[in-house]
């Protein structure tokens, strides 16, 4: 039996119906995919059925107060302004309200999450094509379209309409997504604005803890540290071996405590970022010997064996930031003095690749992390983890070997630059500013302590010396007095050494001027550079420090005895 051809006119028609439809469907995904409103994107998905799809009255409801309510309406009468004829659709609404009210009600009992329901439905005065669209929360909504004709809906309306409300879905689906994202964004946005704002708090209320810790603290070592120093100093007046060994243990205990500060204040450049290196040449067998002097009798108190295991040329001379290294070496063996009852402490010193280390507990090196033994004796955590910091600045890294009830071994490499002993200029005594040599230098401090230690100090060394204890009385005394130096505090009564120094740069002769300060964090330091002074000393200081600033500053020299 042959075949009956096809007539040619149904399928141009059918062709053409599905390009309407692949043109409505893209233009709906379109739209959909930038839309950012729910109504929006309904209304446009409505319009098109209408427009392009010749379904001529729609509406969506949705779900609002356990009621129906219509969301978004299009009519053909509204959209092609039919002249002379009332918009048919808002009557049919209203006419079948209830029935539909039914249907919603009926499509949510049995809905299934991300599915479409399709149903037609004979009302009062039309008939309706309802389509549900479950999402995963329940209905999301219910697409219907209105005729009076019975049989205008048919399969291909159907499936049609199945096809749109399915890909509606999807879209109404990603935007609720989308927008849910957008608002978990923001609002995580926002929580993280407020949280640096409170860190931001924070940080400054703890930068301000800080400075103020660290000067009241440093305020009175100064003076403790630098009346030691004047007593060691004193040439009329020597001190006995006896009394010379107290004073030695007064330095040592405020270098002590300035360390334990300075742990703090390292801390919290390690955590900025802003701690850097410090080289200078020193005389490695002395530095070592300067360590084991601090921790011999330490270790004999507690009952302990102190080694030296030295296996390093004999005058060798290194460039390395010794305060560091020397801090490194204080916080291992303080930390061994303290976990060690019986046995011995041994400090090795040997070049590289004499000996090896194994990388293990590490978690005794993060902050604030103590072990069962750090709780029995006591300490802040901080010690180790600001050591490893400063090893690690330096190229190097702390390693640990330890077995359960038979001690622990720490150990880190540096890699020094030797230097030629007999280039290195060895540390003297301070004598007197070489002949020929004349210095006026002012002191100006509010704590009659401090400037006594630093006159004491530039007059022992031959420099002519004025006080003043203001910034005010400094300008009174820079009238009559002609000064090459000033060496001057900031926090003073009256007027501040800033304060003084502002007026000091609009002076014709421009003495150098140095700040003598226990504000020593960073933005002090750089507070006091743009406010004009050549250089900073923080308190409490080393006399060799001073000494040092007029060399530089000045370009004297010294005799040594």
């Amino acid at each position: 039996m042959s075949e009956s051809p096809q007539n040619p006119i149904a399928h141009d028609e059918l062709r053409s119906a599905l390009y309407s439809s692949l043109n409505a469907l893209n233009l709906l995904v379109e739209f959909g995919l930038t839309s950012q409103n729910r109504t929006q994107l309904i209304h446009e998905a409505l319009l098109i059925l209408v427009r392009d799809e010749k379904f001529e009255y729609c509406a969506f409801f949705h779900e609002k107060n356990q009621a129906m309510k219509v969301e978004s309406q299009v009519s053909v009468d509204e959209e092609f302004v039919v002249a002379e004829c009332d918009d048919l659709l808002p009557q049919l609404i209203l006419a079948e309200q209830e029935l539909l009210q039914d249907q919603f009600l009926t499509f949510k009992r049995s809905a299934k999450p991300n599915g479409i329901q399709i149903h037609r439905l004979k009302g009062h005065q039309c008939h309706m094509l309802c389509a549900a669209l479950a999402m995963a929360n329940g209905v999301g909504g219910m697409l219907v379209a209105f005729h009076y004709d019975e049989s205008f809906f048919d399969a291909w309306h159907e499936r049609t309409l199945k096809i749109y409300s399915k890909t509606l879905l999807q879209l109404l689906t990603s935007q609720t997504s989308r927008v849910e994202m957008e608002r978990l964004v923001s609002e995580r946005t926002m929580e993280l604005k407020v949280a640096s704002e409170v860190s931001s708090r924070h940080s400054q209320a703890k930068s301000e803890f800080l400075a103020s810790m660290s000067h009241e603290i440093r305020t009175p070592m100064n003076s403790i540290l630098g009346f030691s120093q004047l007593l060691q100093a004193d040439s009329k007046h020597p001190l006995s071996s006896e009394q010379g060994q107290y004073v030695q243990f007064i330095i040592d205990s405020g270098a002590h405590l300035l360390d334990l500060i300075n742990d703090v204040l390292d801390m919290s450049k390690i955590e900025s970022g802003l701690l850097e290196l410090n080289m200078q040449t020193i005389s490695l067998s002395k530095f070592i010997d300067d360590i084991c002097n601090m921790f011999k009798l330490r270790c004999i108190k507690k009952g302990l064996q102190w080694r030296l295991k030295y296996d390093i040329a004999e005058g060798l001379y290194v460039t390395m930031d010794a305060k560091k290294v020397r801090q490194v070496l204080l916080n291992l063996i303080s930390n061994a003095v303290k976990f060690t009852e019986s046995g011995y402490i041994q400090l090795s010193v040997f070049e590289a690749g004499r000996n090896q280390y194994q990388s293990e507990m590490k978690e005794i090196f993060k902050p604030f992390v103590q072990k069962q033994a750090g709780e029995k004796f006591g300490g802040t955590g901080l010690g180790l983890s600001i050591a490893q910091k400063h090893v690690q600045l330096m190229g190097g890294e702390i390693e640990v070997t330890s077995q359960p009830d038979q001690g622990a071994c720490f150990g880190f490499k540096l890699t020094l630059h030797g230097e030629n002993s007999d280039s290195i200029q060895h540390e003297k005594f301070l004598g007197k500013l070489a002949e020929g040599q004349h210095v006026v230098a002012l002191v100006v401090d509010d704590e009659n302590s401090n400037r006594l230690i630093l006159a004491e100090l530039l007059q022992e060394a031959g420099i002519e010396v004025h006080e003043a204890c203001d910034g005010e009385k400094a300008m009174a005394c820079l009238q009559d007095q002609r000064v090459d130096i000033i060496f001057m505090d900031n926090e003073m009564p009256i007027m501040t050494g800033l304060e003084a120094m502002g007026l000091i740069l609009k002076m014709s002769h421009q003495p150098k001027c140095i700040a003598v300060s226990a504000a020593v964090l960073e933005e002090d330091y750089k507070r006091y550079r743009e406010a004009g002074f050549d250089d900073v000393i923080a308190k409490p200081f080393e006399f060799r420090t001073v000494f040092d600033c007029l060399s530089k500053q000045l370009g004297v020299t010294f005799e040594y005895l």
